[in-house]
């Protein structure tokens, strides 16, 4: 996912984690209960996994300023598949 713009210093683009099974998020607060298909990736070495089966190990939370949505950080790669054919 991509969006803003490099010019004007508002880029930002996120690799997505498609779960295996739905995963139901709830913080009490700001993002409240939402069940997540997947989740943003919010850490710089991601492009790497793009296209690979991962188990991973990572902080959940919500990010306000992101249309109020949940994403991991302080992620850990536990285990990698090489890519799909």
């Amino acid at each position: 996912m991509r969006s803003g713009s490099k010019a004007e210093g508002t880029f930002f683009q996120a690799y997505h984690l498609k779960l295996a099974h739905p995963l139901r998020l709830d913080d009490g607060a700001a993002c409240g209960e939402q069940e997540m298909r997947s989740l943003a990736l919010s850490q710089e070495d991601m492009a790497r996994l793009k296209g690979r089966a991962v188990t991973v190990r990572a902080r959940a939370f919500c990010q306000e300023d992101r249309a109020g949505s949940y994403r991991l950080a302080d992620i850990t790669v536990l285990r990698t598949n090489p890519p799909a054919l």
